[in-house]
């Protein structure tokens, strides 16, 4: 067993998880796919659908105050990345770019709901990336969120292990090296993974203490699906989501890329990297909202979506 069979066996284990998982909210369900069980909610109506990946830690519960505010024009998916939440993977998933890519296209088909409009934010850009590229007749637009140049990545992504490694386990350096380890990782990271959350979003949520209403309403709802066995595999997802060694495609769909501006991790990173990968892009930046750009600040970020669609 190596180290990546570790999560996903200790993951096959919470079963009985999935009935509270699927009763949380109208319309969740988990779909079984190559490679991982994913955990959708589908709210709203109207003949377009926008897909909202979950940034991980976050949990689809999260997304109340976006489908009010969206979902009486637009069908909303939200849905949780394999490894995260409550997306258990399976036997076979390597936690690779490609292997994200395979199972977003796979949740995609299997809903029949398209073509999608692909809300992207942070890592799920460059799968949804591959995604739009390789699934074309799938997806309409794209909107890319609070990401940098996959160059970049990964080092955006070692800072994080490092302060998420503090906040987690008191470890004050070396939290990205001890991420990165096979075995030490996922040790480490199962060991946080119930206390994670709430020692780490009251510091990546901007401005949380003064703003307690919207915090709560984001945090409360992954606080508790953390209690009843979400999971956070962030160890197996270091080690190998950066194998890829491909470039990422150009992709030409329609795309809007939204920056905001308050965003402590991105504070040296540069706000326009992404149209790179979409020169075409409508760019927009969100002003005082950090990381987590549509949970923090779900009227500016819907609004810009609904001006971008029409």
């Amino acid at each position: 067993m190596n180290a990546i069979d570790y999560d996903i066996r200790r993951l096959a284990q919470r079963a009985d998880c999935l009935a509270w998982a699927t009763a949380t909210r109208p319309g969740i369900r988990i779909l079984d796919l190559p490679g991982s069980h994913v955990r959708v909610r589908i709210a709203g109506r109207g003949a377009r659908t926008l897909v909202f990946a979950c940034d991980m830690p976050n949990v689809v519960e999260s997304y109340d105050e976006l489908i009010r505010l969206l979902g009486d024009q637009y069908r909303i998916v939200c849905w949780e990345q394999p490894g995260f939440g409550f997306s258990y993977p399976k036997a076979g998933f390597g936690f690779g770019l490609d292997d994200y890519a395979a199972v977003m296209g796979a949740m995609l088909e299997a809903l029949a709901l398209g073509p999608y409009v692909l809300v992207a934010p942070c890592q799920n850009v460059y799968q949804a990336l591959l995604v739009a590229d390789r699934w074309p007749r799938l997806v309409e637009s794209v909107v890319l969120m609070q990401a940098v140049r996959w160059r970049d990545m990964r080092r955006f992504a070692g800072w994080a292990m490092k302060q998420f490694a503090f906040a987690g386990a008191f470890i004050p350096a070396f939290g990205a090296q001890i991420s990165g380890t096979p075995w030490v990782g996922q040790l480490l990271w199962a060991s946080m993974e119930r206390r994670i959350a709430r020692r780490t979003h009251p510091h990546v949520i901007y401005r949380a203490q003064e703003r307690r209403a919207r915090f709560e309403q984001i945090a409360q709802p992954l606080y508790a699906a953390h209690e009843h066995g979400a999971c956070t595999c962030f160890a197996s997802a270091f080690q190998h989501y950066f194998d890829y060694e491909d470039a990422l495609p150009r992709v030409k769909q329609p795309a809007l890329v939204l920056w905001a501006s308050a965003d402590r991790g991105h504070a040296q990173s540069d706000p326009k990297a992404l149209l790179e990968y979409v020169p075409h892009a409508t760019w927009t930046e969100i002003p005082e909202t950090g990381h987590h750009l549509e949970l923090e600040n779900p009227e500016a970020v819907s609004a810009a979506i609904q001006e971008f669609l029409r």
